[in-house]
């Protein structure tokens, strides 16, 4: 399984890093419009535009129970 934490690349990019040394994700989906916005980073970047070309359209049959982790958001307060 996975969880999606979403980055706004108009965020302050201190406040990119913090969210990403936080929540220590295995991966960074982006595209190459905003890579540049990023903080650097050692996680591996997987870009949207180019790297899942290859990939099959389908969506993988695997089992979520409801303890499963979907998303996680960091707010401002």
């Amino acid at each position: 399984g996975a969880a999606y934490v979403p980055l706004d690349p108009a965020y302050p990019i201190e406040r990119l890093a913090y969210t990403l040394d936080d929540s220590a994700p295995v991966a960074l989906l982006s595209q190459r419009s905003v890579q540049g916005t990023l903080p650097v980073s050692e996680v591996p970047v997987i870009c949207l535009d180019d790297d899942l070309q290859d990939e099959s359209v389908c969506n993988p049959q695997v089992p979520v129970t409801p303890g499963n982790l979907a998303y996680v958001i960091y707010t401002s307060g």
